[in-house]
């Protein structure tokens, strides 16, 4: 038995992703996360992630504060509907091309 629906939802995402471009979306995801560094410096959080020339940048933002519970952040986060991660202790933001500034800035409010 195969699945169907997910199936679909694979084509259906393909088809978008070819219709927007790769070089698109990941020149999206980067402006986003240039976007969320710079926010998180002038927060006092410092970025973990490589972000020093375009090579090294990902769709990936690992950022840790001083004095901040980030198990307890994160659980608020997901009480509050936004999606992140803890890895080694540092907050992990991973937006993506649906995401948008608002998105980000829901995020920053809590922080």
């Amino acid at each position: 038995a195969y699945n169907l629906v997910g199936i679909n939802g694979l084509i259906g995402c393909l088809e978008l992703l070819l219709q927007i471009g790769p070089e698109a979306m990941s020149a999206r995801i980067l402006e986003l996360t240039d976007y969320l560094t710079e926010e998180l410096r002038s927060r006092d959080w410092s970025v973990l992630s490589p972000r020093d020339s375009d090579g090294e940048k990902s769709g990936i933002v690992l950022a840790e504060k001083l004095g901040v519970d980030t198990d307890l952040l994160a659980a608020l986060l997901h009480k509050a509907g936004i999606v992140v991660s803890i890895r080694g202790g540092a907050l992990r933001v991973s937006p993506h091309g649906y995401n948008n500034r608002e998105d980000l800035g829901n995020l920053l409010e809590y922080l």
